[in-house]
């Protein structure tokens, strides 16, 4: 049994992934302006969201405004594999990213909610400086890679918002969409 559930890890490595066409309909059919998609498959984050953002813009991903899968986490601890590795080679829960103006978040979380949909604001598009990575983690101090959140505002859930600067102000967010 994978510890604190009912499950395998076989049966968890198996289990179907919830389909996004329906929240991502359901925003095209409110017009709600996106401006980039990404399937969060085998690559994880830097190998899939570069695929939908220009050159000159960097995705800054706050890895503490969901809570990671029990199956990541196992895999991670048992196979003594690197955190950032893990970011690298799977989705650790988050299936699917929107690209969106920050203007739409309100009738985004809107939508959403009536759905029952669940979703996380995870991150920020920023302006890319040399030397920057496409795709790089805010860091705080509970974070094994480093120091504090980028964004304090936007999460859902029962985590409190982190004290910390502000964002600097962006015309996008990255938002990211869990399986349930």
């Amino acid at each position: 049994k994978l510890p604190g559930t009912n499950q395998t890890v076989g049966d968890a490595l198996l289990a179907v992934h919830k389909s996004f066409l329906k929240p991502v309909a359901r925003l095209l059919d409110n017009k709600i302006k996106i401006n980039g998609m990404a399937h969060i498959t085998g690559g994880g984050f830097p190998d899939n969201i570069p695929r939908v953002l220009p050159k000159s813009v960097a995705c800054e991903i706050d890895r503490t405004t969901w809570d990671v899968p029990t199956i990541f986490n196992f895999i991670e601890r048992q196979g003594k594999v690197d955190h950032d590795e893990m970011y690298r080679v799977f989705n650790m829960g988050i299936g699917f990213v929107l690209i969106v103006p920050k203007t739409s978040l309100p009738r985004i979380k809107t939508v959403f909610r009536n759905m029952r949909q669940t979703w996380y604001q995870i991150g920020v598009i920023r302006v890319r400086k040399p030397g920057m990575e496409s795709v790089f983690y805010a860091k705080y101090a509970g974070d094994p890679a480093g120091a504090r959140p980028a964004t304090t505002c936007g999460r859902r859930g029962r985590r409190p918002a982190r004290p910390g600067r502000r964002p600097a102000p962006s015309s996008r967010r990255a938002q990211g969409s869990r399986r349930a």
